[in-house]
């Protein structure tokens, strides 16, 4: 006697096909697939898929903000380094060099954090603007499109 639930469960979740199905189980695709009609198996699978790549994407996503999380926290700490640097530090006993180590760091910082200034901002929308306007340029410019026929006027008539 077949094991109808194993069958359907198998079905559902892989790509295997009816007839893969028949010859592993020893029952007849035929039955197979009359058993999956009724029951709908295969809106069953459609639906597993689907709720198997939405849980995907919803876990990368998770990933992604605990990653971008991690890395935020990491540089408030490091941040904070600098600052302390800063405060303890006078500025006559700094080299340049330090300087410019401690602008580079607060420079990637910021970076890192996606923080943009008002300057920055607007050059950014700048560039979209010129972006869309170039778009809507170049689709202005679209030249008809003519279509040749190879057979007689005979032929198309037929």
């Amino acid at each position: 006697m077949a094991d109808w639930q194993k069958i359907k469960t198998e079905y559902i979740t892989t790509d295997t096909s009816y007839r893969k199905l028949s010859q592993k189980y020893g029952v007849s695709h035929v039955q197979i697939a009359r058993v999956g009609k009724a029951e709908g198996w295969v809106d069953l699978r459609k639906q597993y898929v689907t709720n198997t790549i939405a849980k995907t994407v919803e876990s990368i996503s998770q990933q992604e903000v605990d990653r971008a999380t991690r890395i935020r926290t990491v540089a408030d700490k490091l941040l904070d380094k600098i600052e302390a640097v800063v405060e303890a530090v006078e500025p006559k006993n700094m080299s340049a060099k330090d300087i410019r180590s401690l602008t580079a760091a607060v420079k990637d910082l910021k970076e890192i954090q996606g923080v943009k200034s008002s300057l920055d901002q607007q050059e950014q929308e700048a560039r979209i603007a010129n972006l869309r306007k170039q778009a809507d340029k170049d689709s202005d410019t679209v030249e008809g499109i003519e279509v040749v026929f190879q057979a007689g006027e005979e032929a198309w008539n037929e």
